[in-house]
């Protein structure tokens, strides 16, 4: 059961903040964000993007 989450925007936190995407290839994921969410799902907490 989960307790509690992680609230996650994309610009900045998600993705590099480059301005309005406008083409997949241009999504770059933020460096350890993969991690980040693991090592949360690992502890019951649920990561949610908004």
């Amino acid at each position: 059961m989960f307790d509690s989450a992680l609230f996650l925007d994309r610009g900045g936190v998600i993705n590099m903040d480059r301005g309005y995407i406008h083409r997949p290839e241009q999504f770059e994921f933020v460096p350890g964000i993969f991690a980040l969410a693991r090592f949360w799902t690992s502890e019951l907490r649920r990561p949610i993007v908004v």
